[in-house]
């Protein structure tokens, strides 16, 4: 699992009269990969990963070298980013890192800022081999 920011989690604790009895547990970066397991019943190592923006790639990366090296014969990378509040927006607008045209120009001479996105995507990755001419 990827994990990056915590919106939904601040979102929650804004209130702190009113904070949810499982707020930890549902929401600690590290449980996210665990509820998905436990919620699917899954076993084998389960870990969330957090590198920023690299860390979708880094999950795959670690999920094909637990593949080549015969530790996991398959892996579920999953990965999210939700924009649920404007504090990072804030921050981030604040130190002049957002792009006023709300695009990323990478290796572009337009180049001027990044701009954020949302996204959830999940894949399944599992050892490869040749066809055999018929169905599993």
């Amino acid at each position: 699992m990827r994990t990056f920011k915590h919106d939904y989690r601040e979102s929650m604790i804004r209130d702190e009269d009113d904070l949810p009895r499982f707020m930890i547990t549902g929401t600690g970066a590290a449980m996210a990969s665990n509820r998905v397991s436990h919620f699917f019943d899954l076993r084998g190592a389960s870990m969330t990963l957090d590198t920023g923006c690299s860390t979708s790639l880094v999950a795959l990366h670690q999920a094909v070298s637990d593949l080549r090296s015969g530790s996991s014969g398959m892996a579920i990378v999953g990965s999210s980013n939700l924009m649920l509040n404007p504090d990072m927006f804030k921050a981030l607008g604040s130190i002049g890192v957002l792009s006023p045209d709300g695009k990323s120009y990478s290796f572009d001479s337009r180049a001027n800022g990044y701009g954020r996105g949302e996204g959830v995507a999940t894949i399944i990755v599992k050892r490869w081999r040749p066809y055999s001419g018929s169905h599993p």
